[in-house]
């Protein structure tokens, strides 16, 4: 009876200090970052506003659902699903969107194009509120790596 009290307090103390670590890390992580693409920016631009679209050449999306002319829901291949809200499109310019479900955050995209070379800069802020999701988000989430994987998997998808 004393080694499972013994036990069962080492568990309550190991979880009750995961979730004081938890309490401790940051609720918003950002990015700032640039690329350049070899692709007129009509075809770029198109290419990342075409939301349903997006399914057929980014690996970690399974579905996109729209819901109205400003509102889509991103449903990942693991992971809860992510609701999107147009805030701003400017054609070949500008994709501003905020997103909500299991985080809060906004993305911004910002294009330029000289002799047939697309630079897009993009800076992405991501609000996690809760003590359990910025355990997971740091644990399994790598927002620098996630937006890597984007650009690649985008290059590989306009510039063929």
């Amino acid at each position: 009876m004393k080694a499972l009290l013994v036990v069962v307090s080492s568990i309550v103390v190991l979880l009750a200090l995961f979730f004081v670590w938890g309490a401790t890390l940051p609720t918003t992580k950002s990015l700032s970052k640039t690329v350049q693409i070899n692709a007129p920016v009509e075809i770029v631009w198109k290419t990342m506003s075409d939301w349903e679209g997006q399914v057929k050449w980014r690996r970690e999306v399974k579905s996109v659902e729209i819901l109205d002319e400003k509102t889509f829901k991103e449903f990942p291949t693991n992971g809860p699903a992510v609701e999107f809200e147009i805030v701003r499109l400017e054609t070949n310019k500008i994709i501003e969107l905020e997103m909500s479900g299991p985080f809060t955050g906004d993305y911004l995209a910002e294009f330029s194009k000289n002799d047939g070379i697309t630079t897009i800069h993009i800076s992405e802020t991501i609000i996690q509120d809760s003590i359990i999701g910025k355990i997971l988000s740091k644990l399994f989430f790598d927002l620098d790596k996630f937006v890597a994987t984007y650009f690649h998997q985008l290059k590989m998808q306009v510039e063929r």
